[in-house]
């Protein structure tokens, strides 16, 4: 155990969290379940791969901490009179109250937010079109001048295979962010058909992924993405012990999860090489020292990743004020120091109560074990 923690203490862990690092997210951040008998009803009308509905595939579908929570509870954060609606996609196994100090942020920002809770046992069909009947069933009930997409991890390429079945149903969306996107080549990339492993993926990929889904998306995206492994070594990752086998990760660990390389997502979902079209908008990059989860997730998130990237992105989309954008790229060749916990798969991430946003690390028995990473603070446009 001493060995331990000192092998710990040489990689910069410290035995409190550190300042930067907030505790608690406070009474400013309100949120309610707005699923209703409309929401449930869209649900209803949607198709999965086998032919069932959104609605009865997924509503027994119970998760594994909390078997009475509701997969059809449709998360909000401000006011449906918000001229600019924001529509988020969780990653995998996440859940919306995780993110709630970005969500809220956003909403005080002038943003009515919703995030569709996504069952344990998600599809990628439930994953890609909850976030097609938020933006319906948002849309009876106000008026938004501006419609935008956003996800986490794999909650990223969702958000843009929504906006293209939405470009299908001729809604426009006018911009997308992308916070630390996987690209998987045989799940959620254009063209991922070719790759797929099952009959049920390569319907799927054909469905929600096809060759030609970054041409029709004509706002911009923003990719976020991190390289804390990277810039630190790969076993900071509480990931390790599933990916040390791969020597492509080993060689570049990124932002301690696979298939996250800040150039290579980029690539991916917005400039791919033909025969794949690219995004229409264009895309901006924002490169730094995160981790995949807690550069995200928490208070920690929305001061990481929310404040200097996706607020001034988004209230430049909605706005027009350019001036919002010129806010991030003054980040360009800043250095920042990044934080992350050690913690088994990222365990202390995970909520106190499904029913609040308030996660483990904020409690005072763990609060060690914080590891840092520093980098200069990378922004491009293309």
């Amino acid at each position: 155990m001493l060995q331990f923690k000192a092998k710990l203490r040489d990689r910069g862990e410290t035995s409190q969290a550190p300042a930067t690092v907030p505790m608690a997210i406070g009474a400013r951040v309100k949120f309610t379940d707005v699923s209703d008998q409309k929401y449930i009803f869209l649900l209803s009308e949607e198709k999965v791969y086998d032919g069932q509905t959104l609605q009865n595939a997924t509503v027994g579908v119970k998760w594994p901490a909390e078997p009475a929570f509701k997969n059809d509870a449709l998360w909000a954060f401000g006011s449906p009179s918000a001229s600019s609606l924001y529509v988020w996609s969780v990653g995998t196994h996440a859940m919306c109250l995780q993110y709630a100090d970005t969500l809220m942020g956003l909403a005080d920002s002038g943003f009515w937010v919703l995030c569709p809770a996504i069952s344990y046992d998600f599809s990628i069909a439930e994953w890609v079109l909850k976030s097609v009947v938020a933006v319906d069933w948002a849309l009876a009930q106000g008026n938004f001048s501006k419609i935008m997409l956003g996800g986490h991890s794999g909650g990223g390429p969702v958000a843009l295979s929504s906006g293209y079945i939405l470009s299908q149903r001729m809604v426009e969306v006018s911009g997308f962010v992308l916070q630390h996107p996987g690209a998987v080549p045989s799940l959620n990339v254009p063209g991922c058909a070719s790759n797929a492993h099952t009959a049920e993926s390569k319907a799927y990929c054909d469905q929600f992924f096809p060759v030609a889904m970054l041409g029709s998306l004509t706002g911009p995206i923003l990719v976020t993405c991190g390289t804390f492994c990277q810039v630190t070594q790969a076993d900071n990752s509480n990931y390790y012990h599933a990916f040390s086998s791969s020597a492509a990760w080993m060689k570049n660990p990124s932002d301690c999860m696979t298939d996250t390389v800040c150039e290579d997502v980029f690539d991916t979902f917005v400039h791919p090489k033909p025969p794949f079209s690219p995004a229409l908008g264009g895309g901006t990059l924002y490169k730094h020292c995160g981790e995949h989860e807690f550069s995200v997730m928490g208070p920690y998130g929305w001061q990481q990743e929310g404040v200097p990237a996706v607020q001034p992105f988004l209230q430049t989309i909605a706005t027009g004020d350019q001036g919002k954008m010129a806010v991030m790229k003054s980040r360009g060749g800043v250095e920042e120091t990044c934080w992350m916990q050690k913690s088994p798969e990222d365990s202390s991430l995970e909520l106190a109560s499904m029913q609040e946003a308030t996660m483990k690390y904020m409690s005072q028995n763990q609060r060690s074990h914080w590891i840092n990473a520093t980098s200069k603070v990378q922004v491009s446009v293309a």
